[in-house]
Order: structure tokens, then sequence, then C-alpha cells
């Protein structure tokens, strides 16, 4: 190790070189003024402790986390790091610590930032937090500071996380950056071998200042946003006005004789008209959208409980009817089905009556057994996920070239397990050139997903690597990538569909191996039966 220091008020610099723990010369040097520390050859006397690092990224990133924990808590001095002769990491003096948050963790990250600022007669914290719609799979940009010193502590990670409590999905974690400072009496830094935790003499106070900082903090950031949105939709008789997928079998008779039978519209407060349809992306239709579906075929009397369904729920293949032709539907020759291109077996959500959409976020049909609920983001999260995990398994998934690159800062940390993910995500679909610094231009997405949030899920593939210690090629980390892939470009829940989008879901949800439970395990879809509403109405 050399160290080379020199004062303002100094001729010159003085250097000193120590080798195995001992000072081996002590000489004066040209050098600007400050501190300089080269270290050379760190394991050459202890080779046994260099069997047992890491890959080569995994290590550096650990500088990497270092190096960047002191830039953040000491912003008035200029921080510098190279790695194979490449600027990873240049933090300029920073007058604010928000300009400091952005040259270390990223200029992307700060419009979603939210000061934090509490100060009692205990402690002061001070600091930034993520806005809860923007968050990351793991904790690690949770960044705290005890006196500007680096801890992990556990109940310092719990404070913070229960300031976000019902804000954040399970799962997902914030980005923070919280600096606590306390008279030095008040805490214990040696409790641990690495001073990562600490105790405080006051625990339950610190505990309770910290979640009450980072909870009004939000509450102030988050004001005006409600829980459950208004509905999109208009009051119930709205959706009559909208024809059903499949035909009510009481009133087919009715409808075909031309004589129907319309019912007295009770006496109601007006109804508000209609919104204007949002522009939304369309769903792309993977199966024929069917114009008309078979008739629900009710066994006699109907069931009030789903385990009086058949097992094999199914239909013989059938050709669809000219709409307006209300005549019966009837089973085809197989070279009919090829030439309407239609499966050639109909499973229930294609035979469901669609009724409409629920909040924006549930599509409601009728079956034999009763109403069957399906959330439209699981659905097609499921859909995305068989789609792209076959296309994986296959012939590779299909991409396309953006007209005009995106990019994409990302973090020095980040960086260095980005650059062993390329590989990776040339296999999804998604291509990056590092245009230097922490920024990457974005020049192919794949085709298969829509609306891909490349940008969120390229940050979650960095975590995700990082908490596998830097592989890449595990089978669990593929599901979840792929996972991943499909839930940044699936339809959202508050997402309104048209009729045709949601009949083009229910018939690609007939197609996909798994139809119960979203790629993360989420159900799929519930069914109230005909026993659950008779037994409410005391019929």
């Amino acid at each position: 190790m050399t160290i080379t220091s020199k004062t303002a008020q100094a001729e010159v610099a003085s250097q000193v070189m120590i080798e195995a723990g001992r000072i081996k010369k002590v000489q004066p040097a040209a050098a600007a003024t400050g501190t300089g520390i080269l270290i050379q050859n760190l394991f050459y006397n202890l080779p046994a402790r260099k069997k047992f690092l890491k890959s080569v990224a995994t290590e550096f990133s650990h500088i990497i986390d270092v190096v960047s924990c002191y830039a953040l808590a000491n912003p008035a001095v200029q921080f510098k790091l190279w790695h194979n002769d490449r600027l990873v990491l240049d933090a300029a003096p920073a007058q604010d610590g928000l300009s400091r948050v952005a040259a270390v963790l990223g200029r992307d990250i700060v419009p979603h930032l939210v000061p934090l600022s509490r100060q009692t007669d205990l402690a002061q914290v001070t600091g930034y937090l993520s806005h809860p719609h923007f968050s990351r799979p793991s904790t690690r940009e949770v960044v705290t500071f005890v006196n500007r010193r680096r801890v992990k502590d556990r109940m310092v990670n719990h404070a913070v996380l229960a300031g976000y409590e019902r804000l954040l999905m399970k799962g997902r974690y914030p980005v923070a950056v919280i600096f606590l400072d306390l008279p030095p009496q008040m805490v214990d830094v040696n409790v641990h071998p690495t001073k990562h935790e600490v105790r405080f003499r006051r625990q339950k106070d610190i505990h309770d200042l910290l979640v009450q900082a980072v909870s009004q903090a939000l509450s102030v950031a988050t004001q005006g946003i409600t829980e459950w949105p208004e509905s999109p939709f208009p009051a119930g008789p709205e959706i009559a006005d909208q024809p059903a997928l499949v035909p009510d079998p009481d009133n087919l008779a009715e409808e075909t004789s031309g004589s129907p039978q319309s019912l007295p519209s009770p006496a109601a407060a007006p109804v508000a008209p209609r919104p204007a349809q949002l522009p939304l992306p369309r769903l792309q239709p993977v199966s024929p959208v069917l114009p008309w579906a078979p008739p629900l075929e009710y066994p006699t009397g109907r069931p009030s409980r789903v385990s009086e369904l058949p097992q094999d729920y199914q239909v013989a293949p059938v050709v669809p009817a000219v709409p307006g032709d209300h005549s019966t539907t009837h089973p085809a020759e197989p070279s009919a089905i090829e030439s309407a291109a239609v499966p050639s077996v109909l499973t229930q959500f294609s035979r469901l009556r669609l009724i409409g959409q629920l909040r924006a976020s549930y599509l409601v049909g009728e079956t034999p057994g009763g109403l069957l609920l399906i959330d439209q983001h699981a659905a097609h999260e499921r859909i995305l996920f068989e789609d792209l995990k076959r296309a994986y398994q296959g012939t590779g998934i299909p991409r396309q070239v953006l007209l005009f690159p995106q990019s994409l800062e990302i973090s020095p940390k980040d960086a260095a397990l980005l650059d062993t993910c390329l590989p990776l995500l040339e296999e999804l679909g998604v291509e990056l050139t590092f245009l230097g610094g922490g920024t990457y231009a974005v020049k192919t997405v794949p085709v298969i997903v829509k609306n891909f949030d490349v940008a969120a899920f390229i940050h979650d593939l960095v975590s995700e690597v990082g908490a596998t210690g830097g592989a890449t090629k595990t089978g669990g980390l593929m599901d979840q990538v792929l996972t991943g892939m499909a839930c940044k470009g699936a339809i959202k829940a508050n997402q309104v569909l048209t009729r045709e989008e949601m009949t083009s879901l229910l018939l690609d949800l007939d197609r996909v191996p798994v139809s119960a439970t979203c790629p993360h395990g989420r159900p799929l879809w519930q069914l109230i039966s005909f026993g659950q509403i008779e037994r409410g109405f005391r019929r």
C-alpha cells in the first residue's frame, strides 16, 4: 500500500510505502493537495483467502457499494472509481444531498424521490424516500446511516418498511437514503464484528421516530391518492347496452321468435353519462375472436355447488353462427373447423356469458356454476408468461428494433452487475448499448410483450441477479425473469377494456396450460356459486 498526502500549506507531498503491515519507505513526492491511496497485490501473502472470492462482477459490486456509501455520507468530497481503465463512478462535490444521490444511485430515480426531514430532542432524521409507486424487488437500495456511518441494522430497516405499511405490494421495497443523527453516547457501535449493526439506548423511541418520519413524508407525497379509485363504469343499466358474448338460454327462444319481453326499468336516479374511452393499447389477439359462442348447456336444474359440475367441462367443436342469426349451432366437420381457425376444444373461459368489467380490474361472466370473476392483470400475465416461456425454450423470443432508442440511467453498482446480464438480456429480446457513465441505450424489445416497461424490468433483473451472487442461468432465476417480463407488459388493474379485448383475453386463457393462478401464485379467478347467491337471498 502506498499513501501519498499533501496539505495546502506544505511545499511537497509525503509518500509512505507499506508492505505486509510494515513501513518500508517514507519519502517526499510530487502531488496535488489531498490524499491518494494505492493498493496492489492485495492477496500476495494470503493466497488462501483469494480462493473464497466470488466472481469479479460480484466482488466489484461490493467495492462499488462501499465507495457509494462513502460518497453518499460525504457529499462535499469528490469520489472517482475506475475499473479496468473505465470510469465507473464520478461524484463531483455537491452542495446538497439530492445531487449526490443522483450521481450515486442514478438520475432516473430523482423525480420519484420524496424529501424526509424530522427532528426531535432525541435525534434528527433526514434523507430521501421513493414514492410508493416506485419500488424494487429487494432491499439493496435501502441505505441507512447512523451518524454518517453506514449500517445494515434490522431494527432500522424494519422501521423504514413499517412507515410504508399498506403502501407497497408484498415483495416490493422502496429506494431510501436515510441519515439518523443523534448524540454518540446514545448508540453503541461495537455490538457487531463488522459494525453493520448498532444498539440504541432508547431503541423503541428511535424506532417510533423513524416510523413517524417516514409515514409523515409519504402522507404529504400521497395526498389525494385513494385506495379505491372511482369506477370508470356508470351504473348497472349501461352494461345491458352491450351484447352478450354468449346468448342467454332463457331468452334465446324469445329473441328468435321476434317477440322479446322487456322488464320495466325501475325508477332510479339518472345515470351519469358514460365517460369518454381512454386511449388504451390493444391486446394482441393470438386466437380468433369468436363473433358468437355456443349457448350454455345447463344441466337439469342449475347446480348450486361447484362440485356438481361435470369434471370434463368442455363442448365439442362448433362453427360460430353468423352475427344476427340466432339459430342453433351444430358440430362441424374438421375441414370446416380448420378453415374457420377455431380451436378444436373450447374450455369454460370461452363459454362464459360475458357480463362486463368490474372496477376496470375484473371481468365478470356467467357459467353454469355461478358468477365468475377474473383478475384481468393476472390473466394477461399468465398468458404472456406462457408465451415467453414457450418462445425462450424454442426458437427464441422475437424482438423488434426501436425507431428511437430509449435512454436508461442506472447506478454504478447496478451497472457492474448489468454487464454480466447483457447476454441474458439479448436472449430475452432486449439489446443494450453502453453510452458511458451509467447510461445505456435500449435498441430492441420483445415483440410478444406490448407496452413493455423495460427500465423497471432491468432494475428488477439486476436486483435478482445480485441476490443470486451474479448467477444468470439458474432455472429459478429464469422463471423469475420471465415472470417479471410478463408482469411489466400485462394490462393493469384500473384499465378499461373494450368488449373485443375482454373476449380476446378469455379466448387466450383457453390455450395456456395453467389457468388457475398467475405466475406469482395468486388466484386468477374466483367463482361465486349459485348456491351462495341463493343462500344470500334466503331462497
